[in-house]
């Protein structure tokens, strides 16, 4: 015979889990940028990644942007690129490409074009914004560099790449260099776009596991004995 024991507070919810089970709501896009690329032998294979951790095979609804700053300026530039209607892909990923011909295989896409917003120099600062063109006083979602800036070295990729650390895996609407890894000086086939692990959260205390699936069970699984929302089971 087993009793179900209600709790009375509530685990931290993951993005996208706070969801009310007496109403049907779309989940939330979650969406950021993971790779920015710039190889030295081939200019024509530049790319942006972005990935989401909870949309796959996903057409986009939002009124989303890929934006940029050039230089110092504090303004954005007029190149961008519209996400509305484009589609990630079946591991999440939604990469930018500037020409589909260039890559081999189910890598690009996005085909911006060569005076699109993947013409890299290695310098700019992007956004991913809510609104349907550049603007100071869109709605950003996640930064990587500090508009109205020089780009300093731990930021600055030209002729090369920078990648987000596997443990930041979330957006962030202030950039933090320790959250990225700049590495200069690579070629083509060096560009992890589309192919490389995505970044995954740290293991919760006492989960027993390491990132991804683990043996023990996570945040708001499995037996608990402490007062919250939530069951576990106690044999009588």
């Amino acid at each position: 015979v087993y009793e179900v024991i209600c709790l009375s507070f509530g685990f931290n919810s993951q993005p996208g889990e706070d969801a009310d089970p007496r109403e049907w709501k779309e989940v939330p896009l979650v969406l950021f940028f993971t790779e920015f690329c710039d190889p030295v032998d081939n200019k024509n294979k530049r790319v942006i990644e972005l990935y989401s951790p909870n949309k796959r095979n996903y057409k986009i609804k939002d009124d989303l942007i890929v934006m940029k700053w050039e230089g110092s300026s504090a303004y954005p530039s007029y190149t961008y690129q519209s996400l509305k209607g484009q589609k990630i892909n079946s591991k999440g990923h939604l990469v930018l490409c500037m020409n589909y011909y260039a890559y081999s295989g189910n890598i690009c896409d996005v085909q911006t074009g060569f005076s699109g917003v993947t013409k890299l120099s290695g310098s700019e600062h992007f956004a991913l914004a809510k609104c349907t063109h550049p603007s100071n006083d869109c709605h950003y979602i996640d930064i990587y560099g500090t508009p109205g800036t020089i780009a300093g070295a731990a930021q600055d990729f030209t002729d090369g790449k920078v990648f987000r650390r596997r443990t930041v895996p979330a957006p962030k609407r202030i950039y933090d260099s320790n959250h990225w890894v700049v590495v200069n000086d690579i070629n083509a086939d060096q560009c992890g776009a589309g192919t490389t692990p995505p970044p995954v959260p740290a293991p919760s205390p006492g989960s027993g596991g390491g990132p991804g699936p683990g043996p023990g069970p996570g945040p708001g699984r499995g037996p608990s004995k402490g007062k919250g929302k939530g069951k576990y089971w106690r044999r009588k």
